[in-house]
């Protein structure tokens, strides 16, 4: 259905900088999603989907034009006006993914409710959410609203080293729920015919069962 392929396509949204260059580019990602996501409209024309196809041209073009970016900055061939605007880029850029992935997560919740996968249309409402906090908190950073703040205390370095840190393990935590609620998607979401399937518990079902237990406790 081309959750397979998504699954792929989010491994290129990994960072993996080298004397900063992104040995996985974003570009390469996002040609893998779109294809990816045509396939999906294939057996869901829902507008999430169609919305999340539509973010991804743009995408597209922002992630090639940063590799680029990448590579000139590599070579000594930046522009200086480049470099002078390259914050209001990245907000520009942050603003477009984060919308791709609200559309997709939302073309999911709606896919997950036809099929009457209530848990899953759960997990992706969850990720919405969490998706929202990720990119609100790394647009702060590119608006330098977080270095503000920090400045204003004793120690604005360690709180800056702090607030860093917080953005990476929320984009860890955000990469890895990415990932399990795509690879859930292409186990248990299946083509017609195979309505009948059993939804298997998750770590993260079991988890919430168990908090639901003690609740009622």
């Amino acid at each position: 259905m081309g959750f397979g392929l998504l699954f792929i396509g989010y491994f290129f949204m990994l960072n993996f900088p080298f004397k900063g260059i992104d040995l996985l580019p974003d570009v390469v990602g996002c040609i893998i999603m779109l294809v990816a996501v045509r396939k999906l409209l294939l057996y869901c024309d829902d507008r999430g989907f169609r919305y999340a196809e539509k973010s991804l041209y743009p995408f597209t073009i922002f992630a090639l034009a940063l590799l680029f970016y990448q590579l000139a900055d590599f070579f000594g061939f930046l522009p200086e006006i480049l470099a002078d605007i390259y914050y209001v880029f990245m907000i520009v850029y942050s603003i477009i993914v984060g919308a791709y992935h609200i559309f997709l997560l939302y073309g999911i919740y709606t896919l997950s409710k036809s099929v009457s996968l209530d848990k899953l249309s759960v997990r992706a409402t969850r990720m919405v959410a969490l998706t929202a906090v990720y990119y609100i908190a790394q647009i702060l950073n590119y608006t330098n609203v977080t270095s503000t703040v920090a400045s204003l205390t004793e120690s604005p370095e360690v709180l800056r080293s702090y607030i860093n840190l917080a953005v990476y393990l929320i984009s860890i935590v955000w990469m890895l729920l990415t990932w399990k609620l795509i690879f859930s998607c292409y186990v248990h979401i299946c083509l017609e015919g195979d309505e009948d399937m059993p939804y298997h518990e998750d770590i993260y079902d079991k988890i919430i069962n168990y908090m639901n237990k003690l609740k009622k406790r």
